[in-house]
């Protein structure tokens, strides 16, 4: 009987100690998710800083660099599925992604034909593949040139 009282607080405290290990990591995990959107607001993106969903339906139809249209009625992956980040990584930056939409109402974010929600264009994610070539928006950029300056000789 003596040995099993002095293991059972041995017992006891392991007991214990596991369970506040794994109570300590499930309010860990628990809290990660209510850091907001990654701009310090904690909120839920809607202000037009960021955060998943609340694209402008400026965005419908726009293209991305490559030439792809954005569908909002797509199914786009979440940012944090993709390690989304409002900085960029490594000289990677999302203005410089094939999948990137450029600002559409001069709000200073854009959108994305692959990820949901507001993009940053400083931003990166795990998808980026740096854009090569001279079609999609580069070329609607150097049309528009051309008819300020046709415009400007009429």
């Amino acid at each position: 009987m003596i040995c099993n009282v002095q293991t059972m607080p041995n017992e006891l405290s392991k007991e214990r100690r596991r369970f506040l290990q794994l109570t300590g990591a499930t309010a860990v995990v628990g809290l990660a998710g209510c850091g907001g959107n990654g701009n310090g607001d904690g909120g839920d993106g809607g202000d037009g800083g960021g955060g998943d969903g609340e694209v402008p339906s400026e965005y419908e139809g726009a293209t991305a660099l490559d030439g792809t249209e954005y569908d909002p009625g797509a199914d786009l992956l979440a940012q944090g599925d993709v390690q989304y980040q409002e900085e960029p990584s490594g000289g990677e930056a999302c203005e410089n992604c094939r999948f990137y939409v450029p600002d559409q109402n001069d709000d200073g974010m854009g959108a994305c034909v692959e990820v949901e929600g507001l993009i940053d264009p400083q931003g990166w994610c795990t998808l980026f593949q740096e854009f090569e070539g001279d079609g999609g928006n580069e070329t609607d950029g150097n049309e528009t040139d051309g008819n300020e300056t046709g415009n400007e000789s009429a």
